[in-house]
């Protein structure tokens, strides 16, 4: 799957969920801005079906690499 495939699908899924950022997104666009997407972070449970390889294997298809990984302290 292509890079451009894949944060299709996700800004569609995202959208979906929450319908008032497509209407953002829209407005900036009417007053002439250019919206791009500088990241995005994605988290998930240490589950088989649902882990961060699950995750990670599209954006490695597509020719990421895999740079580091963040630890979030108990609060």
């Amino acid at each position: 799957m292509k890079k451009e495939v894949i944060f299709e699908k996700l800004w569609k899924d995202y959208a979906e969920q929450n319908p008032s950022v497509q209407k953002i997104h829209d407005l900036f666009e009417a007053s002439g801005e250019t919206v791009h997407n500088d990241h995005i972070a994605l988290r998930t449970f240490n589950d088989p079906r649902v882990n961060i390889d699950v995750l990670a294997r599209p954006f490695i298809e597509a020719g990421y690499q895999a740079k580091g990984e963040y630890q979030f302290e108990a609060k």
